[in-house]
């Protein structure tokens, strides 16, 4: 699988970074006062990821876990890497039918563009690995809480965000 080259993230916004940090804290405190948001019950999502154990598949299975999602995880197979456009844009319509988004980790830049193009539903671009933007913005949330889990609470603002969701 192709890996998406570090720095090809589009670079957020002064107001995105406010709104995903807003919403981060939002999940924050809902969690210390004992009633998590659970955004997400009911949904479905998808993760298209190679098999291993990097911790960007585990770190996106926890966030849609704690916001109440079930997540389908799929390898792609080498075939279907390769596969001429047509196939990907297929691919995409059930992806779209299936789940209520889709994180992509390790993909091509233009398989992800197609699947963006046909899915129906966002597609999030390895929102869930350490060099994506909204992880930078971790150092915001302070410094009494493990980077781990100020990664997730902004990863949960991510997909809220992509969502359409985020509060």
């Amino acid at each position: 699988m192709h890996s998406s080259e570090p720095g090809t993230h589009s670079a957020l916004s002064p107001s995105q970074q406010d709104r995903l940090l807003a919403c981060a804290r939002r999940l924050l405190q809902a969690q210390r006062s004992g009633e998590p948001l659970r955004a997400l019950r009911g949904r479905n999502l998808c993760l298209l990821c190679e098999p291993g154990d990097s911790e960007g598949p585990e770190l996106f299975r926890a966030a849609c876990n704690e916001l109440g999602a079930r997540v389908a995880t799929i390898h792609p197979s080498a075939d279907w890497r390769n596969a001429p456009q047509e196939v990907v844009a297929q691919t995409a319509l059930v992806l779209g039918r299936l789940y209520d988004a889709v994180e992509c980790q390790g993909l091509a830049p233009e398989t992800i563009a197609h699947l963006r193009a046909n899915a129906g539903v966002p597609v999030l671009d390895a929102a869930a690995l350490p060099d994506h933007p909204s992880s930078t913005l971790s150092v915001q949330l302070g410094p009494e809480l493990p980077l781990a889990e100020r990664r997730r609470y902004l990863l949960e603002a991510t997909i809220l965000e992509a969502l359409g969701l985020a509060t």
